[in-house]
């Protein structure tokens, strides 16, 4: 987990565990009043600010790592946000296990608390295992975990609680996953051998609550498994088919590397045991049951890699094994870019064209980090993954032919390089990047339709399920294809606070926008023939990307430097998977008024490493129509919310009328910047009189998908025939279309009157 997901990972599960109390779980209870929904369960748990770790097992040495477990959660809110009280079961008292949110930890034997509720949760415990929805769970791995059920001591209080057939199954999973397991966004899970297996919510409705739903229960127990070995390895595919020919090829490559990475450094361990390699057919598959998306990632103490093989991900992370073997036979450094670094140098193809070509690109197009910072373990724990390992396959390169593999070898366990040395190092290696630099490509040809008609696809949910990276969002994307879409923006989030100029991450955990998320739902976009338009946005807590301004001169550059690095990310992202379109920027109104040579500089950094078009979302009004910086781009980009009319019943013709009114405004900043221009958000919510306000929340307007829909139509109507438009984003399309409910108030039009206007003028 690095640093960045360390800082929000409270925030980003308070977030999960909102949002999928929005959609529900819920069994009806022997008393006449209905137990808490979990929605309220959460509700109560926040208002307690508190919660009771009851822990137990039967042999000393678990007891004691279950204790310290609780205790570093206890520490880790020890600055009073949140306040964790550890016992054990014998210690408890019947007044805290009836007055207080619990997590209860333990096997059946080991814990006398789970022996007291057993009957009153919905798993059965058994002499060898537990049974869970008629199904029996045997192996000794196996865990269960329940996150916010009602407590059988108070119902209107939740409880969590962790189990499973063998207190050592139990150590293992919690010391690695207890934050997950406890705060996690499933409402129960099974593991096997530390793998998740089946996970699910339950029902909310009234006449079912508590019990499980099956729309969003995935059980992995089943999935078909394939194993083949070679010399060094130990093949296992989950649901995955693989050809002949795949089966060879990755075979080979494997064993080649091992043998390179072997000859490289010096040993060979011929009797050692073969490396697990688990293969799976998708990310979501990966993520449902690792809780990590990452197209490859490496567990060292069990000796094994787990991958994602398909099309999406082809060359995108090769090095995962080497970076296993690489930590078996040397350790892991004391700075970190060597061992990313030197994996990659076994790795031809990475990111299609290799490390080397992407580090020149970087270097020639003035986006090298420095050294200082590449060799800094936190920044490069924190920063983009893709620039990192790029610079760091260039910079290992150069360390190897510098001092050559001997003295690299020696050094690699313990070197920290002094700031003379990293000065040093960087003059010799501008010059080994200048060697043979790629010539920058020219401008890409990309085919886009001369009009986009096109939806902000956005990451709704914020689980693996329903995100980006899911099946939902490939089958939420065929449907806008259906409805004459031929165009999709996909926009993932950071965060930052309003006037704090500060490091903006890329989002990793997974359920969220991670970089497989994004290239999963660009891949899917593009299979259906859809242009792509990558748009990615900055969250500001307390404010709007508009709002952010500094006083002091160097807050700014500081925040301009943040920014950089964090769009250049994208830009890299965009240029390896051909994206048609990127967006440089959302609504930064006070930063593009105030410092246009800014963006100009940056603009100028991101063209030299993407080379598709270019665009910027400005907001309607002041900033779309000052801003100085059109003749950068390829297009123009607004945010449309102008209001239509202050009425609140409007005849048609008044609509027309307002309409006639922006695209006054859009054509005379078209006057000064003879550009085409691309609506990047127009939006109406479905509330009664949308166009006064479009923009605002919905406060206290009532459900009205009629007045969306007559927005739609006037606007549609008032760009007809018009030139200089040369598509627009309506705001917005989720990930998964189960997300809906009967008056739902939100922007998207689905199963709604709006959506037939849309599939009027789309063709659909």
């Amino acid at each position: 987990m690095n640093l960045l997901r360390k800082a929000h990972v409270w925030l980003a599960l308070l977030l999960a565990l909102e949002l999928c109390a929005c959609s529900g779980q819920e069994i009806p209870h022997s008393s006449e009043e209905l137990l808490p929904t979990r929605r309220e369960l959460i509700r109560t748990f926040r208002q307690q600010n508190k919660v009771l770790v009851v822990y137990g097992a039967s042999v000393h040495q678990f007891r004691h790592r279950f204790r310290e477990a609780a205790l570093k959660l206890k520490e880790r809110f020890s600055d009073g946000r949140f306040e964790v009280l550890v016992r054990s079961h014998e210690e408890v008292t019947p007044a805290e296990l009836d007055s207080l949110p619990l997590i209860v930890v333990g096997s059946p034997t080991g814990n006398s608390v789970i022996g007291k509720i057993a009957s009153d949760l919905p798993v059965q415990f058994q002499r060898l295992g537990f049974e869970f929805e008629k199904q029996s769970f045997t192996d000794s791995s196996n865990v269960f975990c329940l996150s916010f059920y009602p407590n059988p001591f108070n119902p209107q209080l939740p409880i969590s609680l962790v189990t499973g057939c063998s207190e050592g199954a139990l150590c293992d999973l919690y010391d690695q996953q207890w934050q997950r397991l406890i705060w996690n966004s499933w409402d129960y899970e099974v593991y096997n051998k530390q793998q998740r297996v089946l996970m699910g919510r339950f029902r909310s409705d009234s006449t079912h609550r508590w019990e499980v739903d099956r729309d969003t229960r995935f059980d992995m127990s089943q999935l078909t498994q394939t194993e083949k070995q070679s010399q060094h390895f130990r093949f296992i595919t989950h649901d995955k088919n693989l050809s002949k020919a795949e089966w060879e090829a990755l075979m080979e490559a494997c064993e080649e590397n091992y043998v390179a990475i072997d000859s490289f450094v010096g040993t060979h361990k011929m009797e050692e045991e073969r490396i697990d390699y688990h293969i799976y057919p998708t990310a979501e598959m990966k993520g449902l049951m690792l809780n990590n998306t990452d197209c490859a990632q490496i567990d060292v103490k069990n000796n094994c890699v787990h991958a994602v093989f398909n099309d999406h991900f082809t060359h995108s992370d090769e090095e995962g094994e080497n970076r296993l073997l690489l930590r078996q036979r040397l350790g892991k450094p004391a700075t970190l870019a060597l061992e990313k670094g030197l994996a990659l140098t076994f790795t031809e193809h990475w990111q299609k064209k290799g490390h080397l070509y992407w580090a020149r690109r970087l270097f020639q197009s003035d986006n090298m980090p420095p050294l200082a910072d590449l060799l800094d373990n936190e920044w490069f724990e924190k920063s983009s993954e893709l620039v990192t390992s790029a610079v760091a396959g260039s910079f290992v390169s150069f360390l190897i032919e510098e001092w050559g593999k001997e003295v690299f070898l020696e050094k690699y366990a313990t070197w920290v390089p002094t700031q003379a040395e990293t000065r040093k190092l960087a003059r010799k290696w501008d010059a080994f990047l200048s060697l043979s630099l790629p010539i920058i490509p020219p401008p890409r040809q990309a085919s886009i339709p001369p009009y986009l008609k096109g939806f902000n696809f956005t990451h709704e949910g914020y689980q693996i399920y329903n995100g980006y990276i899911s099946k939902k969002a490939a089958e939420s994307l065929a449907y806008l294809k259906d409805m004459g879409a031929n165009a999709a923006a996909i926009v993932p989030y950071t965060g930052m606070r309003q006037n704090e100029a500060s490091f903006l991450g890329i989002n990793d955990w997974a359920g969220g926008e991670n970089d497989e998320s994004i290239i999963h739902a660009l891949a899917k976009a593009k299979s259906l023939g859809m242009t792509t338009l990558l748009k990615p946005q900055v969250w500001v807590n307390d404010g709007w990307p508009g709002s952010v301004s500094f006083e002091e001169e160097a807050e700014w550059q500081k925040f301009f430097d943040y920014y950089h690095q964090w769009i250049l990310h994208y830009a890299l992202m965009a240029e390896i998977h051909g994206v048609d379109i990127l967006c440089l920027g959302v609504e930064f109104e006070k930063a593009t008024l105030s410092h246009e040579a800014e963006w100009r500089k940056i603009t100028a950094k991101i063209r030299g490493i993407y080379t598709g078009k270019l665009t910027y979302a400005a907001n309607w009004g002041e900033e779309f129509e000052k801003v100085g910086f059109w003749d950068l781009f390829d297009y123009i980009g607004l945010n449309c919310y102008y209001p239509l009319t202050s009425s609140d019943d409007p005849t048609d013709e008044e609509l027309q009328a307002g309409c006639a009114a922006f695209a006054k405004k859009v054509e005379k900043v078209l006057k000064r910047f003879p550009k085409p221009l691309l609506i990047t958000e127009l939006g109406y919510r479905s509330v009664t009189a949308p166009w006064q306000h479009p923009h605002e929340e919905a406060g206290d307007r009532t459900f009205n998908a009629e007045d969306q829909a007559r927005a739609y139509e006037a606007t549609f109507q008032a760009l007809e025939g018009k030139e200089w438009c040369k598509g627009l984003f309506w705001w917005k399309w989720s990930t998964f279309l189960d997300d809906m409910e009967p008056g739902d108030r939100r922007f998207i039009p689905y199963k709604k009157p709006a959506e037939a206007v849309v599939r009027k003028w789309y063709g659909g």
